[in-house]
């Protein structure tokens, strides 16, 4: 049975990584074989670095995934919309790939960041990272405590 992937159902964490990738001309059926190998390098993490408590979720973006898997198209499968609002603008930034890495140590998030890096080098270029952390301990602005 299809098991979802560890950061679609994961806890919060203190830590985590955003990665952007754009994969390269002709490098698709390469990079095809290298994204079954993620889960493979979470559960080898998640074992050395069990009190992590590490998750990954890769994400493949609407205009590429005719590219890698063209016969299975899901019907209700979009791009991320650019959204605006009197106080902000989100503009949407496509791109082909999108690894979440979350854990409780950034430390195992660089080095499973590096992983896939390798992993996924020479198929690809990396166009952002991000680095997301939980603001003052999971407080709101106000100072409050989120209940959990």
């Amino acid at each position: 049975m299809a098991q979802a992937q560890s950061g679609i159902c994961a806890e919060a964490n203190l830590h985590g990584l955003h990665l952007f990738f754009n994969v390269l001309d002709g490098h698709d059926e390469s990079l095809r074989a290298k994204l079954k190998q993620v889960s493979d390098i979470e559960d080898e993490f998640s074992d050395q670095f069990s009190e992590s408590m590490l998750s990954c979720m890769v994400a493949i973006g609407a205009q590429y995934w005719p590219h890698i898997l063209p016969d299975f198209m899901p019907s209700e499968l979009q791009s991320f919309p650019n959204i605006t609002h009197s106080d902000f603008v989100m503009s949407a930034r496509p791109c082909d790939l999108f690894v979440q890495i979350r854990s409780d140590r950034e430390d195992v998030n660089h080095l499973f960041a590096l992983q896939i890096l390798k992993l996924f080098t020479p198929d690809v270029e990396l166009v952002e990272q991000i680095r997301n952390f939980r603001f003052l301990d999971g407080r709101d602005f106000n100072g409050f405590i989120y209940a959990g």
